[in-house]
């Protein structure tokens, strides 16, 4: 995922943070996990950077939403999955963050948000995505 196309999701996913009403953190990262571009709003507690960043992380790695990974791991018809995260660092398997896919569906990366509830966090990633048609 370029820079440009990861500050058009941003700004998106702040936009729909501002209509939500509360302080955000976003993390937009790459295949690898890797951090490209990551947004904190003032008032925002510092853990929701590395929050945001690790439920992105999760996203790519798995490749699917990380309130999946969370779904996945918990699954108690498969408890050696329970340990799965556990292998990777700075991964957070919790709803809130989505991959982003080119057209052909390959993997670009992820976004991640951290402030609201999960579901509200999970809004905030997707918002991103629907901005770019990831």
């Amino acid at each position: 995922m370029s820079f440009d196309l990861a500050l058009t999701a941003a700004a998106a996913a702040a936009e729909r943070a501002r209509h939500i009403g509360k302080p955000f953190a976003i993390t937009i990262v790459d295949p690898g996990g890797n951090t490209i571009l990551q947004h904190r709003f003032d008032g925002i507690h510092a853990a929701a950077t590395t929050v945001s960043a690790a439920k992105a992380r999760a996203a790519a790695l798995f490749n699917r939403p990380s309130g999946d990974v969370e779904k996945l791991v918990s699954d108690p018809e498969r408890p050696g999955l329970r340990d799965l995260t556990t292998v990777l660092d700075d991964v957070l398997a919790i709803q809130g963050a989505v991959p982003v896919r080119a057209d052909d569906g390959a993997l670009l990366g992820a976004v991640g948000a951290s402030g609201g509830t999960p579901a509200e966090d999970e809004d905030v990633a997707r918002a991103a995505i629907d901005a770019i048609g990831g």
